[in-house]
């Protein structure tokens, strides 16, 4: 008896799950890097706040951790129609008609799917700093931006869900959807 398809949702949930542990190895083999870095020239963690400010010390992290995982997103998108857990689970990334996303389109896309993360960077970064550095309580815009960060997860999440895997508000705002790929 032949095997049904897998859902939809769970093959993007399964294409998470990879993506999830390829960018989770970047991040611990930069995290090493830098400690590695770090311990030998200095003998410790820099003092970032204090040498570059919050927005250096942001930018650093967005130069080093958002961006390269943007271009992941992004490069695979463009060159394959699919990130490694996509392409695993047998997805690729489309226009909304069906046919291949260009380039534009995938980069609306990678800035939307982002855009909750790096919001909830630069809160946590000021939070941290008003905290540690100058020792009170973020102003509300810091807090109202941590939250607004959390809410957009939720309704990334939502969209997915209510579309059965097949558009999140990044797919929405791109004009792209994830469908199938196409058997050999």
């Amino acid at each position: 008896m032949p095997s049904l398809p897998r859902p939809l949702l769970a093959c993007r949930l399964v294409a998470l799950g990879i993506d999830g542990a390829v960018i989770g190895g970047y991040v611990a083999v930069l995290f090493a890097t830098t400690m590695a870095v770090y311990y030998t020239t200095s003998g410790g963690v820099p003092d970032l706040f204090s040498a570059i400010g919050v927005a250096g010390a942001h930018g650093i992290a967005f130069a080093t951790l958002t961006a390269p995982v943007g271009l992941y997103l992004f490069g695979t998108e463009a060159t394959r129609q699919a990130t490694v857990g996509k392409r695993v689970a047998g997805l690729v990334v489309t226009s909304r008609t069906g046919r291949r996303a260009g380039p534009g389109a995938l980069a609306v896309r990678t800035i939307a799917k982002l855009a909750p993360w790096e919001l909830a960077h630069w809160a946590v970064f000021r939070t941290i700093y008003y905290e540690e550095y100058l020792g009170h309580s973020p102003p509300g815009i810091v807090l109202a931006a941590l939250y607004a960060a959390n809410l957009l997860l939720v309704g990334y999440v939502a969209a997915v869900l209510l579309t059965r895997g097949r558009r999140g508000p990044h797919d929405y705002l791109a004009r792209t959807a994830v469908a199938r790929a196409a058997k050999p």
